[in-house]
């Protein structure tokens, strides 16, 4: 599969850069350092014609200030790219559970112009909006030898060969400022990364218990908290049989009872199967989406 624009093999990065830097998540990237640190796992990211949005939630999860609810419609709207991309787009664990009418509601909420993203699948890159480079100006020198052959050429003056070579261009205390805090990031960010894949390996996550009381009348036997994510496990199945409209609004107002750093809110049956899903999405006023299965 190709893409629609015919682009370079970096393009789903790129487009993914784009679709976060529209977005509410743009504090978490918009520098060059992010797009350094995710093409270092470019093989864990694009596999033959899949893209896999996973590696870049977990390395995004793990930077200050993250909000799920915030990045959710960007990777929704790389979703909605897929013939664009000509890549089969998986989203990562958080939002698997989320149906299309969902995955649209929430890409519709990130606006990229259209010239932009024409622009990355013709195998443009993202304009970044930190510098995080050294400025690509050069001083004032003296033409270079492939130059001087070119006027040699055309029939131009020769210029006398030096006898010594100029001194290299000096940075500034401001450049040199930035190279240091570029390379700090990449390391740190890198750390991150590979902290990150030791934690995909292992099986189970930590849970913690949590009192059930914010449920309200959704029989829950118990309920657990890992992150910005709580489970509760149904104490009667009865509930399910309830009118869909009915579980929704008592998930709705379960979530909106939990903490603020919670953003989604999962019922399983006593089996373990997820029944039911609440999650925070949107720009504020944020909105819910419930899911039921």
């Amino acid at each position: 599969m190709t893409t629609e624009g015919g682009g370079s093999a970096r393009t789903p990065l790129e487009a993914l850069l784009l679709a976060i830097r529209h977005s509410r998540a743009s504090h978490l990237t918009g520098s060059t350092v992010l797009r350094q640190v995710l093409g270092g796992s470019y093989r864990d990211l694009v596999q033959g014609d899949r893209f896999d949005l996973a590696p870049a939630w977990e390395l995004l999860a793990a930077q200050p200030k993250f909000d799920s609810a915030e990045l959710m419609p960007a990777l929704a709207l790389v979703k909605s790219w897929e013939g664009k991309l000509g890549k089969t787009v998986v989203l990562p664990p958080a939002m698997q559970e989320l149906g299309e009418r969902e995955l649209a509601d929430m890409a519709a909420t990130v606006r990229v112009p259209a010239a932009e993203l024409a622009s990355v699948l013709r195998g443009g890159k993202v304009t970044t909006d930190h510098v995080d480079q050294i400025p690509e100006t050069e001083p004032a020198r003296s033409d270079t030898p492939r130059m001087r052959k070119v006027k040699r050429a055309e029939g131009g003056p020769t210029e006398p060969r030096p006898g010594t070579k100029p001194p290299r261009p000096r940075l500034t205390d401001k450049q040199r400022r930035t190279v240091m805090l570029a390379a700090g990031a990449v390391a740190v960010m890198g750390f991150a990364v590979a902290g990150l894949f030791l934690l995909k390996s292992c099986q189970d996550r930590s849970w913690q218990s949590m009192p059930v009381e914010f449920a309200g009348e959704i029989p829950l036997a118990r309920a657990e908290r890992s992150g910005p994510e709580v489970a509760g496990t149904l104490r009667d199945g009865a509930w399910l049989r309830l009118p869909a409209a009915r579980r929704k609004e008592q998930m709705a107002a379960a979530l909106r009872a939990l903490p603020s750093g919670v953003d989604a809110f999962l019922v399983r049956e006593p089996a373990g199967a997820i029944r039911a899903t609440a999650r925070w999405y949107g720009k504020r006023p944020r909105q819910i989406a419930v899911t039921l299965r």
